[in-house]
């Protein structure tokens, strides 16, 4: 899965799909105005169903709960990609895959560093 550099933010996407992530596609304003965009509502600041190439999937962004939250909403202390939260539950996706459970298919993840945040 070849991650992108070409942007301020590492891209991480599925191999063998045309569609090419950018910064842009993990806001949800990017999707507002396009076919297939439907806001849900629950979880920590909810999600969004989206369309790519007629391929249905979510758009989630990572926020965080309890008392953290007051301070960091949507922020997480930067250990280094591997550990980043984005790229861990791709990890985990792609093996509860392997072990033929019922999860969804991972097609990108993001993480956009800014000093010892992303």
């Amino acid at each position: 899965m070849p991650d992108s550099n070409k942007s301020k933010c590492s891209i991480r996407q599925q191999e063998g799909i045309d569609w090419q992530f950018r910064d842009e596609h993990f806001d949800p304003q990017f999707w507002q105005q396009r076919a297939g965009f439907q806001a849900t509502i629950g979880g920590r600041g909810g999600s969004c169903r989206i369309e790519i190439d007629g391929r249905k999937a979510v758009l989630r962004r990572y926020h965080r709960g309890g008392f953290a939250s007051n301070m960091f909403y949507d922020q997480y202390l930067w250990l280094g990609q591997a550990l980043s939260r984005p790229w861990r539950e791709w990890d985990v996706l792609l093996q509860a895959r392997a072990a033929d459970l019922p999860v969804p298919e991972p097609l990108a993840a993001c993480t956009c560093r800014s000093g010892p945040w992303y």
